[in-house]
């Protein structure tokens, strides 16, 4: 993306008075979707195609830089974000663009999962927008559905069963409905946090060895399954993925470098163009 464009972006965004407040309105968000395709024009709608192109495509993701290289643009995060579908805001996120910060050695995000595990309806796309890169690692990772089948279908009682159990999701979100059985892989995509499966257990005692056998072996497999992709973002940098259609986790950071990485997320439900993608098979 050229400069000019990105700097478009960022005066629209100053004139319309734009924040992470006034992004929860739906309302806003569409008007400030609207807006862009007016005021910034064709470089803009080339950006949005090429964008969603990737997202229709293996490995279903999209990284996108400005050129020459300038500082992180939080106006730029919000305006593909809203190119691509609704921003979700649950209560317990509490915020529309979501700084990430401080990392855990070997934190939930070190593991393989998707977004939203914990939410009635998941997220469709995650965007990450590099604000301070790590000095040293700190990739983010992604294993898209092609590779992950691949690896899966070696095992076909493991296959079996993904597809076959309902897993009890305690949700976290403010749909209210308490409980979401759904399997992890369905026509529709993947679920899965480490995390959600352990609070299943304990919360469904006569579950709990079936949960935690198939949590185990699928883990197995995670950990012997190659052919991810290592996202290593740069300041200003922002990676778009299908969060129903791949993994993904961080990678490791050096010992003593915690809160040396910021990116700020967004999470995006309902695309706003007709996806070329088939359900998961």
């Amino acid at each position: 993306m050229d400069a000019e464009t990105v700097g478009g972006i960022e005066r629209l965004w100053s004139t319309l008075g734009l924040s992470d407040t006034a992004l929860k309105d739906p309302q806003r968000q569409k008007a400030w979707r609207h807006r862009l395709y007016d005021t910034v024009g064709e470089p803009w709608e080339q950006v949005v195609r090429q964008v969603r192109e990737g997202l229709d495509t293996e490995p279903h993701a999209a990284v996108i830089t400005s050129h020459p290289p300038r500082q992180a643009s939080v106006p730029l995060l919000a305006a593909l974000s809203a190119a691509l579908g609704a921003l979700v805001v649950p209560q317990t996120m509490g915020q529309t663009l979501h700084v990430l910060r401080l990392h855990a050695p070997d934190g939930a995000d070190t593991r393989w999962h998707t977004d939203g595990a914990g939410w009635a309806r998941q997220n469709d796309f995650t965007c990450l927008l590099c604000i301070k890169p790590a000095q040293e690692g700190g990739a983010t990772e992604l294993l898209p559905w092609a590779v992950l089948r691949s690896a899966l279908a070696r095992d076909p009682d493991l296959w079996r069963r993904l597809w076959g159990t309902d897993v009890p999701w305690i949700l976290d979100d403010e749909s209210g409905a308490g409980t979401a059985f759904t399997p992890i892989v369905t026509s529709e995509g993947l679920r899965y946090l480490r995390e959600q499966i352990e609070s299943a257990a304990a919360a469904f005692p006569h579950l709990a060895h079936d949960l935690h056998d198939l949590d185990d072996s699928l883990h197995q497999a995670l950990l012997s399954t190659t052919g991810h992709l290592a996202l290593r973002l740069t300041e200003g940098k922002v990676l778009v993925f299908d969060n129903r259609r791949s993994l993904h986790r961080r990678g490791p950071l050096p010992e003593g470098n915690a809160g040396e990485r910021t990116l700020v997320r967004t999470r995006l439900t309902n695309p706003t163009w007709s996806r070329n993608l088939n359900d998961l098979d």
